[in-house]
């Protein structure tokens, strides 16, 4: 079911999800292994308020979905290691 109250989080993804990828980025090029390295970023990126400041693959993980994560290849991520920037697709687009 849809919410009115979820866009405000769809568009924090997507704002998020533009300083990885920016808008005319050709996604053509990306595999299933660039966009898990991407959502592993994303994902490992932000101890969110609404998650009780827990990363989101955390969270997932305590939910009960580790098997999914690893069937997508998520991977949590020290948040000193994360890349917020198009650097991170560099190799990727250069393809």
């Amino acid at each position: 079911m849809q919410r009115s109250d979820q866009k405000v989080f769809c568009e924090r993804n997507h704002r998020e999800l533009r300083r990885i990828i920016p808008k005319g980025t050709p996604l053509i090029k990306f595999e299933k292994r660039d966009m898990a390295l991407i959502a592993s970023h994303l994902n490992s990126s932000y101890l969110r308020p609404e998650l009780n400041f827990v990363a989101p693959l955390s969270k997932a993980r305590k939910a009960g979905l580790g098997d999914l994560i690893d069937g997508l290849e998520y991977e949590l991520l020290d948040p000193d290691d994360v890349v917020m920037k198009p650097f991170l697709i560099k190799e990727i687009l250069a393809r």
